[in-house]
């Protein structure tokens, strides 16, 4: 802050203002739209996520240098936290992506040594989800980051839960809950 009233976005140093009105959740908006890494608008949904999954793991012990939107430099994790040396972001992801976006945001935080955890909702798969058959339909993007991911997608059902499904192909076995505490 330069002088008093005057914010600036700590990404890109851009001047930001507060925005608090009856339609859009309080927020600060950059005055100027430029190129800045945090001008994604994220849906009340992947708030709620963001801060549950945030929470939960405030309550682990061996969770260390937890943080929400850490910035490290051209990326922005929802999360970050470390474990045991390990280094991790947790990405919230609700919307579409394409493959190439994928690989780049993938290979951002590898070249930095994180590894990176892709978080969906649990709700916007249960239309897609034949638990009988143990099958879901996955969008293009979903096999991606679900490879990304070791061959298994995160979803997160609620403030408690968040449901491992190892994928095989668009089969889904193995699936568990998880109970975070």
């Amino acid at each position: 802050v330069k002088k008093e009233g005057e914010l600036k976005c700590e990404c890109c140093s851009s001047e930001v203002i507060f925005k608090n009105g009856n339609i859009i959740r309080a927020h600060f908006a950059h005055k100027n739209i430029g190129n800045c890494i945090y001008k994604e608008n994220e849906s009340e949904e992947h708030i709620i996520m963001k801060n549950s999954i945030y929470q939960g793991l405030r309550k682990y012990k061996f969770v260390e240098n937890l943080e929400m939107e850490k910035y490290l430099g051209d990326c922005i994790s929802d999360v970050y936290f470390e474990k045991g040396g390990m280094k991790y972001a947790v990405e919230i992801q609700l919307s579409d992506l394409t493959e190439q976006k994928i690989i780049e945001r993938n290979m951002k935080y590898k070249e930095k040594g994180i590894h990176v955890l892709w978080v969906h909702s649990y709700k916007r798969f249960l239309n897609r989800v034949d638990l009988k058959k143990k099958e879901v339909k996955l969008k293009s993007y979903e096999r991606w980051l679900a490879t990304m991911n070791y061959g298994t997608i995160y979803l997160w059902k609620n403030e408690e839960y968040i449901i491992p499904v190892v994928v095989k192909r668009t089969n889904v076995r193995g699936m568990r809950t998880v109970k975070s505490e």
